[in-house]
């Protein structure tokens, strides 16, 4: 499976986010964005936690490509590398104190 977090992702344009789920390998999830910024609802943060969790569940992998930016430490505090048992960039706060709009 691949999920692309994409620059921005809100309730008025999350179909965008959807449309774009690859759902082809269910044992493999790759998580992947190409902003500087990713601001996204906790919706799109909760879909991809649960896809991701379905994946450890089943004894897969997951990879996190991401760009080293502020959004980074969003994604950390809201704890979604710690959830899927993975390490956040080098450089990332474990406290980190990401801005969220939400």
């Amino acid at each position: 499976m691949k999920v692309e977090l994409p620059p921005a992702a809100n309730l008025a344009n999350i179909n965008t986010f959807f449309r774009n789920l690859d759902m082809t390998d269910p044992t493999n999830l790759a998580i992947h964005g190409e902003s500087k910024w990713i601001t996204v609802h906790p919706i799109v943060l909760s879909v991809t936690a649960a896809l991701g969790l379905d994946v450890l569940a089943q004894g897969g992998t997951i990879a996190f490509d991401l760009p080293y930016s502020t959004s980074v430490n969003y994604l950390t505090r809201m704890k979604l590398y710690e959830l899927l048992r993975c390490d956040p960039p080098k450089g990332t706060s474990k406290n980190a104190e990401g801005i969220s709009i939400f």
